[in-house]
């Protein structure tokens, strides 16, 4: 399964060697060592914080986006119980305070 890291990996690879970069100039440009960048690209990316990942992205112009994991069904249930017990409890203040809080589903 391609993940996450790979996807970074290849996209960080493939920007870098475009705009004809070593390494070593990226690592400069982004203000982080090497060693960061050799482990972005090959995919260990998961001990590294999110604000060096923004600032290697950012050094070669790409744009990061975030997603969060898809809901499991069983996410989704404890979603709907956690949403009826929010419900019981403001619908004692009136339906229209409860129609600030409700969502889309």
């Amino acid at each position: 399964m391609y993940d996450v890291a790979e996807s970074m990996a290849d996209a960080v690879y493939h920007q870098r060697t475009r705009l004809g970069l070593s390494q070593k100039e990226l690592a400069e440009r982004a203000h982080v060592s090497r060693h960061t960048i050799v482990n972005i690209e090959s995919g260990q990316a998961a001990g590294i914080r999110m604000s060096t990942l923004f600032k290697v992205f950012d050094a070669l112009g790409l744009e990061m986006r975030l997603f969060p994991k898809q809901v499991t069904p069983r996410a989704d249930e404890d979603v709907r119980i956690l949403r009826e017990r929010f419900r019981k409890r403001f619908v004692a203040g009136g339906e229209k305070d409860y129609a600030l809080f409700k969502t889309g589903s």
